[in-house]
């Protein structure tokens, strides 16, 4: 009806032939004389919240239990979800989001999104043997664990720093060479660090952090 009316116009000339094909990226297209551009092909940035887990807290949005979840600590318009999770008794960042596509990739095993993690096991410390082993991958049940990185940084506490994201991965990984994991907490995830965010405390992510998070796993995001 537009084009039958004479409203468009294609490099200044009437339109008003229906079903008229044109490159939008090479002619100057105007609607009533105003000149109107394709849609932006980037993705329109989700609602990403960084929060600082306590233990005894489920990394789910409702339990129906009446156990205590991450819901209870955030308050904010938009439904999020967490990107993974937590166990019950881990403490440290959580990334929740309503960007399901961000969640997807930052999952998944082909975007190698890497997770830091300070740990304190309860026995006697790794041996320099031990160490190298745990950081070749280990024999778990579910196959073999890919390469990672383990530094010592006190008696018994070390940072582990790995790309996997298998179910209790860390705590079955020091089981495996006989330790018990009696705390860990998650500093890092990708290139988001936790900072000294207050435990149970929350705060949306700046526009420069969402950037290098949507950077990580090659997402255009709009600016």
């Amino acid at each position: 009806e537009w084009m039958l009316a004479g409203r468009i116009t294609v490099n200044d000339v009437v339109a008003d032939q229906p079903g008229l094909t044109v490159d939008p990226e090479t002619v100057r297209i105007t609607v009533d004389g105003k000149r109107i551009s394709p849609p932006s092909q980037a993705r329109a940035v989700g609602l990403v919240v960084m929060l600082h887990k306590p233990a005894g807290v489920l990394t789910t949005m409702e339990d129906p239990h009446g156990r205590p979840t991450v819901a209870e600590l955030i308050s904010y318009q938009q439904r999020l979800y967490p990107i993974g999770r937590l166990d019950l008794d881990s403490t440290g960042l959580l990334l929740l989001t309503n960007d399901g596509e961000l969640t997807n990739r930052l999952l998944h095993p082909r975007y190698k999104v890497e997770k830091e993690y300070r740990v304190r096991i309860a026995e006697s410390p790794l041996t320099p043997v031990e160490r190298q082993r745990f950081a070749g991958g280990l024999m778990l049940e579910d196959g073999m664990t890919a390469p990672c990185h383990i530094r010592c940084v006190d008696a018994g506490v070390y940072l582990v720093r790995l790309r996997e994201g298998r179910k209790r991965q860390i705590k079955r990984m020091f089981g495996a060479l006989g330790r018990t994991v009696v705390a860990l907490h998650r500093e890092r995830f990708g290139p988001i660090a936790l900072g000294n965010l207050p435990e149970g405390s929350s705060r949306v992510l700046c526009d420069q952090e969402l950037e290098q998070l949507y950077r990580a796993v090659t997402l255009e995001s709009r600016p």
